[in-house]
This record gives structure tokens, C-alpha cells and sequence, in this order.
């Protein structure tokens, strides 16, 4: 699956992996980690608890756990910004 610009590369991912750019420099990173998982699950089963919820207790109910996923997904997206401008500070302290 090569992208037209390039964006997946099989010489140096495996198909797993997503080609990124990290300042200036061709990495090979995860596109999902092990710790992503439970961010994922957490927002999955707040939509379904949601769902559930607005159809068979109370419709404020369900929207109120709904709002959780939103939530749970920008904490996910901030963890995950805070860890790859720590591997960014680190690869430019090594160079």
C-alpha cells in the first residue's frame, strides 16, 4: 500500500508502521502503540455506554456520557503530542 506521495514506505516500515517526519528527519514510528489501546477502548465503550444510555435511561444522561469521548480522545491527542516533542528534543540533543 504506497501512498502517491510517498507516505508509506516498505523498504524502510513494515506495514504496520507510518512514515513521519520528525525535525527534518525520515523516522519510522508506530501508528498505533500499546499505550494508545486504552485510550481507545476507554472512548469505544463511552460511546456505546452513551448510546445505551440515550435509548433505554435518559436522553441528558446518554449525552453527558457522550461528552466523555471527545474528552477522552484530546487527553489521548495531548499525550501523545507531549511524548513526540520529547523524542523530538532528544534526537536534536543527539545531533
Amino acid at each position: 500500500m504506497e501512498g502517491k506521495r510517498g507516505l508509506l514506505d516498505r523498504n524502510q516500515c513494515d506495514s504496520v508502521k507510518v512514515r513521519t517526519m520528525i525535525s527534518g528527519k525520515a523516522d519510522c514510528m508506530y501508528f498505533l502503540n500499546k499505550m494508545d489501546l486504552p485510550f481507545c477502548l476507554a472512548a469505544f465503550m463511552s460511546f456505546v455506554a452513551s448510546v445505551t444510555l440515550w435509548f433505554t435511561v435518559d436522553r441528558s444522561t446518554g449525552i453527558f456520557v457522550g461528552l466523555w469521548v471527545p474528552s477522552i480522545l484530546a487527553f489521548w491527542c495531548g499525550i501523545r503530542l507531549t511524548l513526540l516533542a520529547r523524542a523530538s528534543a532528544q534526537q536534536e540533543g543527539q545531533a
